[in-house]
Formats: structure tokens, sequence, C-alpha cells
């Protein structure tokens, strides 16, 4: 009985085993599948030897490729609702993200199928998280009424990003702003005349000088008509 027996336990664990490993196998996928990351923004533009932190400000994000990690590579694929500016965006430089940025953000604020908004806290900070990995346009949609003086363009983030060839799916960004400084009003001039000097453009002073002159003439006129009357 007990060769038996112990035949029949090594059996049930042989069995338990193989569920065991078959239910690893399949969970593996769905596992890498469902790994999702961050996004901070850190918003803040320094003014006048001083940090402002620009808080209130609402950002949206906008996925415009999916994207699939293989081995430390990362492949994006275009969504079809922005391919018009589909290209490998793994040979983009810098400058041509910014300019691929500047494209998409008018369809996708048209569009408005934003993945998530969010308002910066009281030190300009937002987090984005459990985000799909894939590529991003972050868009300033709403900037608080203190902040519109500050402007920032939208700017392409990967979610994960590769960060010295390992994949990082906690992204931090530091939006690049710039202040628009609204010039002054000049200084409106008084309208009101200032009796101690002479005014230009005033034409009520010639008036009495004119009618003595006149009258002046005609008493002139008078007395020398009078006086050849009297040498005749």
């Amino acid at each position: 009985m007990k060769p038996k027996r112990y035949r029949y336990r090594v059996g049930f664990a042989s069995v338990f085993l193989l569920i065991l490993c078959v239910s690893t196998m399949f969970c593996l996928p769905t596992a890498a599948a469902a790994l999702q990351g961050s996004l901070e923004l850190r918003c803040s533009i320094e003014r006048e030897n001083h940090t402002v932190l620009l808080a209130g400000d609402e950002y949206a994000l906008c996925m415009v490729a999916t994207l699939e990690e293989s081995q430390g590579e990362l492949q994006y694929q275009t969504l079809p609702a922005y391919s018009f500016a589909d290209c490998d965006w793994t040979q983009c430089s810098a400058s041509q993200l910014r300019e691929k940025a500047l494209q998409l953000a008018p369809n996708a604020q048209k569009r408005k199928d934003f993945a998530a908004t969010q308002q910066t806290d009281a030190n300009g900070t937002v987090i984005f998280r459990d985000l799909t990995p894939g590529l991003y346009l972050v868009i300033r949609t709403k900037p608080a009424s203190e902040n519109t003086a500050y402007t920032s363009d939208p700017f392409l983030v990967s979610i994960p990003t590769v960060v010295n060839g390992t994949a990082a799916y906690q992204v931090v960004a530091e939006p690049k702003f710039s202040w628009d400084a609204k010039p002054s009003k000049p200084a409106v001039p008084s309208l009101k005349p200032d009796p101690s000097l002479p005014q230009t453009g005033q034409l009520n002073w010639p008036i009495p000088v004119l009618i003595a002159m006149g009258l002046s003439l005609i008493l002139l006129g008078g007395w020398l008509q009078r006086k050849s009357d009297h040498e005749k």
C-alpha cells in the first residue's frame, strides 16, 4: 500500500507542477502587457533672480503612437489619427521632435482625445500615473490667470524612455517656459493747461487787442479827416 500511495502522491505533485508552469507561461505576457508608467511634470521658470512655480495650470496628454519594448529597443506605431506626422520616431532629433509636436498639437486639441488631464499643484508639479506605454503629446491646455504671461510649446515624451540602455517607466520632464513681458502703458499727459504758461492754439486772447487796434485806427482816421478839412 505504501509504494502505491507514494506513486499517487508523486503523480499528483507532477500534475500540479505542470499546471503551475503552464499558468505561469500564460501569465507572463499578460504581466508584461500590463506594465505601465508615469510622467511627472515640474513646471517653473526663473524670473528676476527668483523661481516662479506655475501652479494651477492644466495639462493634457494625448497618445500619438503605441510602443513596444524589445530587447531594450523601442518600436513605435503611429496611431491612424496622427498618421500625417508619421516618421521613424527613434531617429528624430530634439529639434525635429519639437517641430512634430507643433504639427500635432492643433489636431489633438481639435479632437480632444486626451488620455489624461490634470492641474499642477502649489509646487508647479503634476504626476500622470498608470500610463500605457506610448509616445505622448503634452499640451498646456489652460493656464492659470496669473500664469498667462508665461508660455510653453507642446512637446513629445516617450513612456518608457531609454536611459543608458535601460527603459525607464517613471519619467520626469521639465517644460521650457518663456516670459512674455507686457510693455507698461505710457504715462498719459495731463490735459489741464498750466495758467502760468502761454497756451498755444488758444484763439481768445487776440480778440480784445484787435478790437482796441480797430478803434484806434477809426479814431485816428477821423482826426486826420478833421485836420484835412480845417486846413482847407
